[in-house]
């Protein structure tokens, strides 16, 4: 199959200008290999959020600031005991400002039983936050929701989900949906 595009003579110049910046820039990954790269990768802190811990199976740096993690699994253990673990994929930590981005298959547990799905989240975690705006599955024993966004502050076990927000409760053995 042969794809046939035709680019104005104006455009060209502008078009191959910003697809070399794309191609030579030194913080693109895929330009440069890694300055690091770490098998078994594992970062742990306490801070005023709680004591929470990165594990990865492989994480290559290419900034000092930054690493991108394979088959990585998270937790965070608030002062109150409350235990959140992540898990996804891959992903990227910003350890400067203390933020976990994952992709593929995130699942978010918590302990008092709940489970969220999504295809990307972002954990904050000097604000003790995880968001998500990729779409959003909620699974509990009583009650399934759906939603576009998510919001969970991991202090005060607050769960904001919106955007086109469907449900299904589960009470009795009986079965309500609403949307």
């Amino acid at each position: 199959m042969t794809l046939g595009i035709t680019i104005p003579a104006h455009s060209r110049g502008l078009l191959l200008g910003a697809l070399c910046l794309l191609l030579l820039s030194p913080k693109m990954s895929f330009a440069s290999p890694p300055e690091i790269k770490i098998t078994g990768f594992r970062v742990a802190q306490e801070g005023e959020s709680g004591r929470w811990e990165i594990v990865a199976s492989e994480a290559s740096y290419y900034a000092q600031t930054e690493a991108v993690l394979e088959e990585v699994r998270a937790q965070l253990i608030d002062g109150t005991i409350t235990r959140v673990d992540v898990q996804g994929s891959h992903g990227r930590f910003r350890s400067a400002e203390k933020i976990l981005s994952l992709e593929g298959n995130v699942t978010i547990r918590t302990d008092a039983g709940y489970r969220f799905t999504t295809p990307v989240m972002e954990w904050n975690g000097g604000e003790g936050t995880i968001q998500s705006k990729e779409g959003v599955e909620l699974v509990s024993r009583e009650i399934t929701v759906w939603g576009e966004r998510l919001h969970y502050s991991i202090g005060d076990r607050r769960t904001i989900l919106d955007g086109k927000v469907r449900s299904v409760w589960r009470f009795d053995g009986s079965v309500r949906e609403d949307d």
